[in-house]
């Protein structure tokens, strides 16, 4: 979230995977976001925001689910 204390890390890890030519999937907010989105806003499922996060972290987690053989 834009509000959240572990921001920078957010970025900065999202930067190293991506150097690292892991696949990274981002969903940053700018600053100015109302209203404003703090650490683990995503459990808000109230928050237009935090559905969207849900959404997109479940597309990932199903995309690379599909890749693996069994």
């Amino acid at each position: 979230g834009n509000a959240d204390p572990l921001a920078r890390q957010s970025y900065a890890f999202a930067r190293k995977l991506t150097r690292l030519n892991v696949k990274v999937d981002t969903l940053f907010f700018p600053e100015n976001y109302k209203p404003s989105l703090t650490h683990e806003y995503q459990f808000d499922f109230n928050n237009p925001a935090g559905k969207m996060a849900m959404e997109k972290t479940a597309a990932f987690l199903s995309s690379a689910v599909k890749k693996q053989e069994y």
